[in-house]
């Protein structure tokens, strides 16, 4: 499939964007995602899926500065810039066929469902969903949208999960490359339970 104007200025967009959050890519280089999935390798526990690491990489002090964070804070902070740093390294990008496109457009008018179980395969794969034209909001070019998930219980699904999305745009003061962040909480331990996402939205 050929990739339109589109898919590369949300692309474009998506990677300054990410070069522009202050020391992202140098706490999470990919030397220290090397060690993280060593220390898997090691202790056989579940550590990094693809590039996106499920705990704080070793760096003296970062543990501790994180911590000193409101918990509220943090957890959008680590949950959002994981997402990030597994799209980075795989540059994941989604693009539809005018039969898909159809049918995505026909979900506009209802209320859009979602599960665990749904949600939980981003895990490791985020993927970037380019606009097929930017949306306008507050001013600002939304061009896409970087989707994925973040677990503290990679395995059983138990603790906090998240539905993680990250819209990209133009900020138009700056007239330089940003990202809103939302997370859609999952509170419930039934995996197939369908829930409207805007209330899982927090």
């Amino acid at each position: 499939m050929l990739i339109d104007q589109t898919t590369r200025d949300a692309t474009s967009v998506a990677l300054q964007g990410i070069k522009r959050i202050s020391g992202l890519l140098d706490v999470y280089s990919g030397q220290n995602l090397a060690k993280i999935y060593a220390d898997q390798e090691k202790t056989g526990e579940l550590l990094i899926v693809g590039a996106q690491p499920l705990v704080l990489p070793p760096i003296p002090g970062f543990k501790e500065a994180m911590e000193r964070l409101p918990e509220e804070d943090r957890y959008i902070q680590i949950s959002s810039g994981v997402v990030l740093v597994g799209w980075w390294y795989t540059k994941t990008v989604a693009q539809f066929d005018l039969d898909m496109l159809g049918e995505l457009f026909d979900t506009d008018d209802s209320e859009l469902m979602v599960s665990l179980e749904q949600c939980c395969k981003f895990l490791g794969s985020p993927v970037l969903i380019p606009f097929e034209k930017p949306y306008h909001d507050d001013g600002a070019d939304i061009l896409g949208c970087i989707v994925g998930f973040a677990t503290d219980d990679p395995i059983g699904f138990n603790g906090l999960n998240s539905f993680v999305f990250l819209p990209v745009f133009m900020d138009p003061e700056t007239e330089l490359p940003n990202f809103a962040v939302g997370l859609a909480r999952f509170n419930t331990r039934d995996k197939k339970q369908a829930l409207p996402l805007r209330d899982l939205i927090i």
